[in-house]
């Protein structure tokens, strides 16, 4: 069983996944985990869902809960009485959660996005501007006409939320994505790689792709050192992901194939036979935050995280700050823990033989898997 205790800390969030899709993407990866052929989500598994919500809500200091998050699967497939449902036990613990993210199938979203007074932030699945493309990725159920709409009767509503939008990146129609970027000026976008593809030759499409993005969307700046994240000026990210990849906080997973991070343990949730169970996952000491630290470094961790959990690599001049590109190991930069570091390009081969010679194997793999994009 999970120590309820060991949850309850700052920074914390809840997941909520709901694993049904009308149709699978041609780029997903968790076409085992997810039923498709639905166009609702069967209020059974609601059901069950509020009943773990509920089990584990009565159980913890609320009080940390900073996000909820839902996830899939395609979770706008939830309608307006589901989502009530869900939200009155929320705010039966606590009401006033900085923030309740959903992502949106801009084709298949039953719930009213305007009224929906849960939501704080919506996360859209554009994956392309072109028509052509949306077929090859079988989304074939919404163009940019129905996006733009959605988008402006969104903003239309009297609810402020923020509107991120989530791309495939793809190398051919990428300056039609950051002129879609342009006109309808979300809160933030990510410019995902399609992880399905491999091969030296996807990797430099992925990286020249990623050039024109840096070069040409403008009035946007990157996530600390990111390269497919970027974040509107003025806007700050979302609270969800700065739990999940700065703080390393404790998330809990609830329903059908939802993972939960509690301290440096893990546990898979499985719904079955009209009840839940959980697996644990045992992690060695640090091992969850080691894995973490392997895709966040590239982009950003603290000071504090990496001299925890790689204190010999913090003496190597790997790491630079953040705010101004300062190396943290010169004799006369000052840094306190709570500074965000991040590994420059210039060092990911040493910093490779570095994880190859202190480090079991699966680090140094995490680590080149990240900085390839999946490969």
């Amino acid at each position: 069983m999970i120590d309820y205790s060991s949850f309850n800390r700052a920074c914390s969030a809840l997941y909520l996944n709901i694993p049904y899709c009308k149709t699978p993407c041609s780029y997903c990866h968790y076409l085992d985990n997810i039923a498709f052929g639905y166009d609702h989500v069967p209020n059974q598994y609601v059901e069950m869902l509020c009943v773990q919500l509920d089990e584990v809500l009565r159980h913890i200091d609320c009080q940390g809960i900073e996000s909820i998050y839902f996830g899939g699967g395609t979770p706008s497939l939830l309608s307006n009485a589901q989502i009530h449902q869900i939200q009155d036990i929320v705010e039966q613990y606590r009401s006033d959660v900085c923030e309740v993210s959903i992502e949106i199938h801009p084709g298949l979203c039953n719930f009213d996005v305007v009224d929906n007074s849960f939501f704080t932030r919506y996360s859209i699945g554009v994956q392309s501007s072109d028509r052509w493309q949306l077929g090859r990725y079988r989304r074939h159920s919404y163009s940019m006409v129905e996006v733009e709409n959605l988008v402006s009767c969104v903003r239309g509503s009297m609810v402020t939320r923020k509107i991120n939008f989530d791309f495939m990146l793809d190398f051919d129609h990428v300056e039609n994505d950051i002129l879609c970027v342009a006109s309808l000026q979300p809160d933030m976008v990510t410019f995902y790689p399609n992880t399905k593809d491999r091969g030296v030759e996807r990797h430099q499409r992925v990286q020249m792709a990623l050039k024109i993005v840096a070069k040409h969307l403008k009035g946007y700046r990157q996530l600390y050192r990111s390269k497919i994240i970027y974040l509107k000026q003025g806007s700050k990210p979302s609270h969800y992901s700065k739990i999940e990849y700065e703080d390393y906080g404790n998330i809990w997973g609830i329903g059908h194939n939802a993972v939960s991070y509690i301290g440096n343990d893990s546990y898979l949730c499985k719904y079955e036979n009209g009840g839940s169970w959980l697996e644990h996952r045992n992690h060695r000491v640090g091992e969850r935050y080691l894995s973490a630290l392997m895709n966040g470094i590239p982009v950003a961790a603290t000071k504090k995280s990496i001299a925890s959990y790689l204190p010999k690599a913090m003496e190597e001049h790997f790491f630079r700050r953040v705010s101004d590109d300062a190396d943290v190991c010169d004799k006369h930069i000052i840094t306190s823990d709570c500074d965000l570091l991040y590994l420059p390009d210039s060092e990911y081969m040493r910093f490779y033989e570095y994880l190859k010679r202190e480090l079991p194997t699966i680090y140094s793999r995490q680590f080149l898997a990240g900085i390839g994009y999946g490969d």
